[in-house]
């Protein structure tokens, strides 16, 4: 059906592009031609798809013709952007004809997109007119957010919050779909109707985690803050509180259904509480294995066993990770390397170290943390160069350092 109008106007763009100059009378004469097109069009989708075929095959044609409009809007839309960029050349006619051909094939579009909306693909891009607009509208919204909202104290959660935005309005990046711009939009919204005077990080994280955002990011960043909170307590059972206390919280987020970043990952709130359920269930065995040994031996575990490090948790980690992908172990199974480093080394106020919260920090190195770990290894070779002077001379990559 929508053939009949993707033809005509092909064709006119055709005769069109080997003419200097359109007369408005044949513009305008096409321009009713195309109306009466459309409405003969919309008229048919009403009746005539729905009265023959099975189920599948209306989906199949709803599909075709989707499709079909959406490479005709495409189409006209880069035709008008040529014409456009060359406004000294440009034929006010032409650009009038495909002006309102637009207007025209998207009224066709918005139809089918509404009257069929339970078989459309929801996979394909949006049109490049209507995601112009978007686009333009997430932009300055985001110069409002960056404005209103960014700080020394918020620039790590605001970057990670605003980046999907960020990538999706990239000259470069594809169109994305309608369902994609839709959860933008709210995001963006939601973020610009912060108050720029409260506790912007906590609102931050109660926004991105009522609309189910979870991108890498976040759920990363979700699980280090938790970690960090736990390496400040002193014993096992304040370590259980915690995250007893910590789930609680979490389960009472209120998380609109249906709206998540990404479709393939879990919302950061089912993410949190399976880290919380790993940890929990990792104390535990922690706490009932040494009161096991305890009983047997009559005495605590004899002090001095593990060893303490100055070094952050994920420093640690990234200590442990350089190694590894330098051959520095000979064990090249980085889980046992990783639960062997758990039991045996130690940071300051974190005892017991959680296998998991280093496995998780291993498999996600931060910039910063990156950077530490470079200092480190900088200190040791200035330590190896004084304990064996003049023997190696200074590597110019920690001069970089």
């Amino acid at each position: 059906m929508i053939n009949m109008l993707d033809i005509l106007i092909r064709e006119k763009l055709q005769t069109t592009s080997r003419q200097a100059n359109l007369s408005a009378p044949t513009v305008s004469a096409f321009l009713d031609i195309l109306r009466a097109e459309q409405q003969h069009l919309i008229a048919a989708l009403q009746t005539q798809p729905l009265q023959t075929g099975t189920p599948e095959s209306l989906t199949v044609f709803v599909h075709s013709q989707q499709y079909t409009l959406l490479t005709l809007l495409d189409t006209l839309y880069d035709e008008r952007q040529q014409l456009t960029g060359q406004p000294s050349t440009a034929d006010p006619q032409k650009l009038r004809l495909i002006d309102r051909s637009l207007v025209i094939v998207l009224e066709v579009w918005q139809f089918v997109q509404q009257f069929f909306a339970a078989m459309i693909l929801p996979e394909l891009p949006m049109p490049k007119i209507e995601w112009a607009a978007a686009r333009q509208w997430l932009c300055d919204r985001l110069r409002e957010i960056r404005l209103r909202l960014l700080s020394t104290g918020t620039v790590q959660l605001l970057s990670i919050a605003i980046q999907p935005i960020e990538q999706a309005t990239d000259e470069a990046a594809a169109v994305p779909t309608y369902r994609k711009c839709e959860y933008l939009q709210m995001l963006a919204g939601q973020l610009a109707d912060i108050p720029a005077t409260a506790d912007i990080n906590c609102h931050l994280r109660t926004v991105l985690g009522n609309i189910g955002f979870n991108s890498p990011a976040f759920l990363q960043y979700m699980t280090e803050i938790l970690s960090e909170e736990l390496a400040a307590q002193e014993s096992t059972d304040d370590k259980l509180q915690l995250l007893a206390l910590r789930a609680k919280q979490i389960k009472q987020i209120q998380v609109r259904p249906g709206y998540r970043l990404y479709d393939n990952q879990p919302v950061a709130s089912q993410y949190v509480i399976a880290f919380i359920a790993e940890e929990i269930d990792y104390l535990r065995t922690v706490s009932a294995m040494m009161q096991s040994v305890g009983a047997v031996a009559g005495s605590p575990e004899p002090a001095g066993e593990k060893i303490q490090t100055n070094w952050s948790l994920s420093v640690l980690a990234g200590y442990l990770k350089v190694q590894m992908e330098a051959g520095g172990y000979s064990n090249r199974v980085k889980e046992e390397v990783l639960r062997t480093a758990a039991r045996v080394f130690t940071t300051k106020k974190n005892q017991p170290i959680s296998y998991s919260s280093l496995r998780t920090l291993y498999n996600n190195i931060e910039l910063s943390t990156g950077k530490a770990v470079i200092g480190v290894f900088a200190h040791l070779h200035q330590t190896a160069r004084k304990i064996f002077h003049g023997l190696i001379p200074l590597s110019p990559l920690f001069l970089l350092a």
